[in-house]
């Protein structure tokens, strides 16, 4: 295999793995099989694009291009989690329970700096400072929470991605949120995975079968071209015959007149006397 071969199908893997969503770029054993199976398949293609032969940069490229781009390979690991609003379910306790933990840091923070203010100000201005700083920090944290959780779902992490923190929170807030349903969030993930190369691996047969169809259809039109072209031949020898036959016909029928009607000395004299007279009377 030539270093340009290697280093179009590297390219590619490199391009992949780019696109990949992060929770896959965290767990670097599973990153490592996703990228190995990919560039397994694409070599797997190419050898088949070959029939055997010695692979080329040809055969590699039209194996990444039935792949389909990165975008799409990587989407099919984004798609885990049932959705649930612009959240996934999975994820909704987790949401729930960040908001929660960061709505006390607010207040927390509020009522510590209100207890401050209370020696130099009046109380009525400490109580509605307090509580004014209470609404702005949790409007800011709902919305900065809320958008940081719609990118997560979207990247398709699950709260097993996030460590022992899903852990932690549930025990400041229990609700919903077990041992059990973590390890079911990890197996989960891992039938997510295999069922992105089971698909992978479909849409590749799928190209596979549409490049076979295309295949097919164009030896068709050859082959309908070169009867086309063969008879357009036969043809045109026949009209090449027929206008020989022709031919000859009308130089035989001429034989035949000449033989049939065949001038006298006596007509040739008295042609040339009479052509002479002629002339000299135009002179004259």
């Amino acid at each position: 295999m030539s270093d340009s071969e290697n280093k179009v199908v590297k390219k590619y893997i490199a391009q992949v793995k780019q696109k990949l969503p992060e929770w896959l770029k965290w767990k670097e054993d599973e990153l490592k099989n996703v990228l190995e199976d990919l560039e397994a398949q694409i070599y797997g293609e190419a050898q088949s694009i070959s029939q055997g032969e010695e692979l080329t940069d040809a055969d590699l490229h039209e194996a990444i291009r039935r792949m389909g781009p990165p975008e799409s390979i990587a989407k099919l690991y984004k798609l885990r989690g049932t959705p649930k609003f612009y959240l996934t379910q999975e994820l909704f306790d987790f949401y729930l329970r960040s908001l929660f933990f960061f709505f006390g840091i607010v207040i927390f923070l509020n009522i510590i700096v209100a207890v401050f203010q209370f020696f130099f100000r009046v109380w009525w201005e400490v109580l509605g400072g307090m509580l004014s700083g209470i609404w702005i920090g949790c409007l800011i944290s709902a919305i900065v929470i809320t958008i940081v959780f719609v990118y997560f779902s979207m990247e398709g992490f699950l709260p097993e991605d996030f460590g022992i923190i899903p852990r932690r929170l549930a025990i400041l807030f229990p609700f919903n949120f077990t041992e059990e349903y973590m390890e079911d969030t990890r197996v989960y993930t891992k039938q997510r995975i295999e069922e992105a190369k089971l698909i992978g691996k479909e849409k590749l047969a799928e190209a596979k079968v549409r490049i076979e169809e295309k295949f097919a259809e164009k030896r068709i039109l050859r082959e309908e071209k070169r009867i086309e072209a063969k008879l357009l031949r036969k043809q045109k020898l026949e009209e090449a015959k027929a206008l020989r036959k022709q031919k000859l016909k009308e130089a035989k029928e001429k034989r035949l007149i000449k033989k049939t009607q065949p001038i006298t000395i006596g007509e040739l004299i008295f042609g040339t006397t009479a052509g002479i007279i002629f002339g000299l009377l135009l002179i004259i």
